[in-house]
């Protein structure tokens, strides 16, 4: 029994973080170089925040959705700039996250979705590739079933279709909304401690880690056990279709909150392409090198992919 408990706790604290605080960085500081940030006003909606690069005229734009406890500077600071060589860049924090739109009521990955339709119809974008990490890649998901003609190709890290298919992850949600009433009372901790085991030896995140808590810090306690009571809930796969535009897949195979297995499974629903990468779900902070050049080059191979098939067509 206390081993199963255990794991049900180490497993609560990896999705959300620590009670403590998180060790400091040690040694200079640096935060990342970050393209132009907008606040832009979505009718009806709110107003929310967006990364934004010019680009080539002539090809698609590229929109970049973080995961679940980040925001777009923390899931890809580093991507941006290199992939605006080759896209116009948009990369917005999702409602509840970072700058993005607070509400009152309860969030639903649906609205989040339909906030992102609504920035693109704000700068008056017609159709877009999609990158979604996490959250985000479910997100895109929901995209591809909801306003498929808006999507031209899509990349998908690390992402699910439905975050209960074990016992053991169902426990785990139950742990996280157990937090709720301390939340509601002022208990506030970030997602930092997901990170700390990274931090000896990972010179690049150490020099970042101020940086880092201050942006974990953007979204707090109750806001995360909000946004965690409908993904926990949600499950995508009686209305996925699989899309006729191109995409792949990145199959995190060393992942510990999103089971490979679950991401095979949403990449077949899909039928994407799968690319495999021995890598952890903090991919994108503690090896920013490796994870530019997959992502960048995945965006360009799915855009020369979404090209062709327009000519053809």
């Amino acid at each position: 029994m206390y081993n199963r408990f255990r794991w049900i706790r180490d497993d609560a604290w990896r999705f959300v973080g620590a009670v403590r605080a998180p060790t400091r960085g040690r040694g200079e500081q640096r935060a990342p170089a970050l393209a132009q940030g907008a606040y832009v006003e979505l009718p009806g909606r709110g107003t929310t925040f967006a990364r934004v690069t010019d680009g080539p005229a002539q090809t698609l734009p590229a929109v970049l959705l973080h995961g679940w406890t980040w925001n777009a500077d923390i899931n890809f600071a580093d991507v941006i700039e290199p992939l605006s060589c080759h896209h116009r860049v948009i990369a917005p924090d999702a409602r509840m996250h970072g700058r993005g739109i607070r509400t009152s009521g309860p969030w639903r990955l649906r609205d989040a979705s339909d906030d992102v339709i609504a920035l693109l119809d704000a700068f008056g974008i017609e159709q877009a590739l999609f990158c979604g990490f996490s959250m985000g890649g479910m997100m895109v998901a929901d995209l591809l079933t909801r306003y498929p003609d808006r999507v031209a190709g899509y990349v998908m890290q690390s992402a699910a279709a439905h975050y209960r298919q074990s016992p053991r992850e169902r426990a785990v949600w139950v742990a996280l909304r157990g937090l709720q009433p301390l939340a509601e009372r002022g208990l506030n901790i970030t997602a930092g401690r997901y990170f700390n085991a990274s931090l000896p030896g990972n010179a690049a995140l150490a020099e970042r880690w101020d940086w880092l808590q201050a942006e974990l810090g953007r979204q707090s306690l109750l806001e995360i056990i909000t946004v965690a009571a409908d993904i926990g809930a949600l499950d995508l796969r009686p209305t996925l279709r699989r899309p006729t535009c191109p995409g792949e897949y990145h199959l995190l195979t060393m992942d510990r909150v999103c089971r490979p297995s679950m991401q095979a499974d949403l990449a077949r629903r899909l039928g994407a392409s799968i690319v495999s990468v021995d890598a952890d779900h903090d991919l994108p902070v503690t090896d920013a090198a490796r994870y530019i050049d997959l992502t960048v080059s995945a965006i360009r191979r799915v855009a020369a992919q979404a090209t062709d098939r327009t000519r053809a067509s």
